[in-house]
């Protein structure tokens, strides 16, 4: 555990817990490297394209790794010694994508041939399972996968059945793979924009509609006559990457243009139109790329030569840098250096890759776990803690939100080390023996749910400190009157 600062107790550090630029180019900080992989299949050279992270039934890490000759399947169980299951050939073509959905990957290159499935339910024993529609599109640039709608049943939600192929000759396509996930059938196309890449919740689409310069936002409703809700153009005009917050709340868009890279912040509203919160422009018209993920308010981003950066969207207007990795040396702009992004849903492992030097497995410094079960109460709902941005050092809104509860009711947010300790049917997440307890009233709304800002202190032995959360429902439904949100850990991060 890291040693605190002389003269200030942990007791009292926690007790400071209260409600409540410019990235310039420097050495990797807080990521942690794990593992690399560089075997690429192309004889000639390496040219690696891009990586699709996903996880077998029984929870284990592995990858899609893609280059310009096509698919590695690779076992990342252990990152410090990656395996190579199954390899795949394609066309050959400098920028190929794919993405996993349920036990199934789907593979697309802008060298045509359709859409490669490969059956990977079992990753040991990965196959080719065909291909499919090569007749609707010569070329592909990106595949997505369909994910939950915010409004999507947190007790019941349905099973992700669809993909969208972008980036064609031919628009944009919606496939279903229902009910043969091997065999993905036509559901309908969008020709009013070009769409190079996006992220498909539900019934809705988040788009980069490169050549208009915009974000745009789409609804398939009606596969074969889809709508255009809304559009606003990006910082730069040249979308490339886009990620979407989970309850839909705000969108992240990275442009690539010659005279230098930008990223946009965006406030979304149902219905309605979205709107630029901030931006971000790299120093010296720096490139940035496509590569992209956004896990509760925490982005990490492509900055290509100046690497991979972790930025902190509890403010939207500042992005705050957390975090740095930078596997090539050199700075400048051309198209060198962390290219494309995947994270492990779940998990604190982040892989980045360079198209030359291949695949880094990095140890992910804001991660944030859910551990332990929940104690149901009212309405045999358990109580869910969610997180938002990263618990660095000197952050004013790392926040913890609670939702499912019994409404109008007091609660107790518990901080320090995680745990599991049993009270009859009542599972007490947090360990008193290790660690000394903070305990933070709050009272939920008429929905069920409560909101706490953090304001974690800005002292640098902090960082590392690892802290457990749970939340205390008065509930006389409950075990000894109370319901209980499952546990949520989370480590402060000293940038």
């Amino acid at each position: 555990m890291p040693r605190t600062r002389p003269g200030l107790h942990l007791p009292l550090l926690l007790s400071l817990l209260s409600l409540g630029g410019g990235l310039p180019a420097q050495s990797s900080r807080n990521y942690k490297l794990l593992g690399t992989y560089s075997k690429s299949l192309d004889p000639k050279g390496k040219s690696f394209a891009g990586v699709a992270a996903f996880r077998d039934a029984k929870g284990g890490e592995f990858a899609l790794l893609l280059d310009n000759k096509g698919t590695q399947v690779l076992d990342l169980r252990d990152p410090a010694k990656p395996k190579l299951l199954a390899q795949f050939p394609g066309p050959p073509s400098v920028w190929r994508s794919a993405c996993v959905l349920g036990g199934f990957g789907y593979v697309v290159s802008e060298g045509g041939a359709g859409v490669q499935i490969l059956d990977l339910r079992d990753p040991a024993k990965a196959r080719l399972a065909g291909t499919a529609l090569g007749s609707l599109f010569r070329y592909a640039h990106s595949v997505v996968p369909e994910q939950l709608p915010a409004n999507a049943s947190k007790t019941s939600p349905p099973t992700p059945s669809r993909i969208a192929i972008l980036g064609t000759d031919t628009g944009s396509h919606l496939l279903s793979l229902s009910p043969d996930p091997s065999k993905p059938t036509f559901l309908g196309t969008w020709k009013g924009s070009y769409l190079l890449n996006g992220v498909l919740r539900g019934t809705r689409l988040y788009a980069c509609a490169q050549w208009n310069g915009s974000l745009e936002i789409l609804d398939f409703s009606t596969p074969s006559q889809p709508k255009r809700i809304a559009a606003v153009k990006t910082a730069r005009a040249f979308p490339e990457g886009i990620a979407i917050s989970q309850d839909e709340s705000l969108g992240v868009v990275t442009d690539s243009h010659a005279q230098g890279g930008a990223l946009s912040v965006f406030a979304l509203a149902q219905g309605g139109a979205p709107k630029m919160l901030g931006s971000l422009f790299p120093p010296g018209g720096k490139a940035l790329g496509g590569g992209l993920v956004l896990d509760r308010g925490v982005a990490q981003v492509c900055f290509v030569s100046e690497g991979l950066r972790m930025l902190d969207l509890g403010t939207p207007r500042t992005p705050k840098e957390i975090a740095h990795f930078d596997p090539w040396k050199g700075s400048g702009t051309e198209v060198r250096g962390v290219l494309a992004v995947a994270r492990q849903p779940f998990s604190n492992r982040v892989y980045a890759l360079d198209p030359d030097k291949g695949l880094s497995i990095l140890s992910d410094p804001s991660a944030r776990r859910s551990y332990g079960t929940a104690t149901v109460g009212w309405e045999d709902r358990p109580p869910l803690l969610e997180v938002f941005g990263s618990a660095w050092t000197g952050t004013p809104s790392f926040r913890l939100s609670l939702s499912n509860a019994r409404p109008s009711s007091p609660a107790f947010l518990l901080l320090g080390s995680p745990g599991d300790l049993r009270l009859g049917e009542l599972r007490i997440l947090i360990d008193p023996l290790k660690l000394p307890v903070t305990l933070l009233p709050a009272t939920t709304n008429s929905l069920g749910a409560l909101s706490r800002n953090l304001s974690i202190p800005a002292i640098s032995s902090l960082g590392g400190l690892k802290l457990g959360s749970q939340v205390l429902i008065l509930d006389r439904l409950g075990a000894q009157g109370f319901s209980a949100s499952q546990g949520l850990s989370f480590g402060i991060v000293a940038p």
